[in-house]
């Protein structure tokens, strides 16, 4: 479901851009609107590091609970 609405935000905002124009960042900017562009590279790119930072994330959390005695586990747990 988040790949199909990340395409369908890249597509939308490479058609339409996105305005930023009101945010006060005109004066070094060529223009006033952004375009996306959703190369397969990136978006491979992305996935992996997506993928890497997902494993790393939830590896903390495992490694703890695994040192602790599972009485204690519980005990901690509210």
């Amino acid at each position: 479901m988040g790949v199909i609405l990340g395409v369908l935000g890249c597509y939308l905002f490479n058609i339409h851009g996105f305005y930023i124009g009101s945010m006060g960042l005109t004066g070094f900017m060529v223009s006033d609107t952004i375009f996306a562009k959703l190369t397969p590279d990136n978006a491979i790119n992305l996935s992996i590091l997506t993928f890497i930072v997902t494993i790393l994330a939830g590896l903390y959390p495992a490694v703890m609970a695994s040192r602790m005695q599972p009485v204690e586990a519980l005990r901690a747990e509210k």
